[in-house]
């Protein structure tokens, strides 16, 4: 479904481990995770007061050069597996099937629409949310095997061992993860996967791509799920696909789109969902990348700022 690929490639959060995708909206709005404080029309600090006094400047005339700025060169020796994007406004950024892929996300929305989203609901209605919180802590848990195969991918050994010892506490002492003991403790947990492992080594994107029943992607990250889905050690430890393995792909699909309800409520009301979605991707992608490859912007901390006299 659609949920399935922004569960797999949508978790720059900081806490993947409990809620483990945000959407950013465009425009002036921000699609958050489930208990996640957002800076909505809701939001006292969100709100600009209008000037009183200063009449609006007139907008500066658009120029080609302003309107779309020249991409910045890529870095000698990395790998592109872009397509040419064509022409036009509706391309996009890199969206050269912009219309297979608007016709493949209004089947798997349509899908979820009349199909998941009820059972979702269903869900949420019968089970109580403290054994809907802890079956996902649960699910997680068993993604943390494979987060620390692509953190040794990465040479990030500091991180793989983390993701080893939170394994370990919450496999024991959090019986099997249904408890995550380790996050109290300062044992945080991350998520990596191998189409960010090959951004860390300058593998570029690609395409966008809409995978049917699967959801939003790009050529590296189409590459990526795939290695993943046999490389993950508990399927190796199970034989391959198993009954085990297709009831935990069920499993998160249902409990992710029952965590994160509001999200597609949010995301259905938009005036172009695709161009959300899309644009949402891409982004939460690209700093999972930066993150690995030491690119990431050190943003200012703000609150702490604001506590100095």
């Amino acid at each position: 479904m659609l949920t399935l690929a922004v569960a797999l490639a949508l978790h720059a959060t900081a806490d993947p481990m409990i809620t483990p995708m945000p959407i950013p909206m465009t425009g002036d709005t921000a699609l958050v995770q489930a208990g996640a404080p957002s800076g909505g029309a809701g939001d006292p600090a969100a709100v600009q007061q209008p000037a009183a006094t200063m009449p609006a400047a007139p907008p500066a005339p658009l120029t080609p050069a302003a309107a779309a700025p020249d991409p910045a060169p890529a870095p000698a020796g990395a790998m592109d597996l872009a397509f040419p994007a064509p022409g036009g406004a509706d391309a996009g950024p890199n969206d050269p099937l912009i219309k297979l892929n608007r016709a493949i996300f209004n089947f798997d929305t349509g899908l979820d629409k009349v199909f998941l989203a009820p059972v979702a609901g269903a869900y949420n209605a019968v089970f109580p949310k403290f054994l809907r919180f802890h079956l996902t802590l649960l699910l997680a848990n068993l993604d943390e095997p494979l987060t620390a195969l692509n953190d040794l991918l990465q040479l990030k050994l500091g991180r793989m061992a983390t993701t080893v010892g939170r394994f370990a506490i919450n496999s024991s002492i959090g019986l099997g993860g249904f408890f995550d003991v380790a996050t109290p403790q300062g044992i945080k947990g991350h998520v990596s996967d191998f189409g960010q492992t090959l951004g860390r080594y300058g593998v570029h994107p690609g395409a966008y791509l809409m995978i049917p029943l699967l959801g939003p992607s790009d050529v590296r990250d189409a590459v990526g799920r795939l290695v993943d889905s046999f490389a993950d050690p508990l399927v190796i430890l199970a034989g391959g696909f198993s009954t085990f393995g297709l009831s935990r792909v069920g499993a998160n699909i249902l409990t992710f789109r029952a965590d994160n309800a509001p999200l597609f409520k949010a995301l259905y009301e938009t005036t172009d969902p695709y161009s959300t979605m899309r644009s949402g991707y891409i982004q939460a992608r690209q700093a999972q990348v930066e993150e690995v490859s030491g690119r990431a912007a050190v943003l200012p901390d703000f609150d702490s700022a604001a506590t100095k006299p």
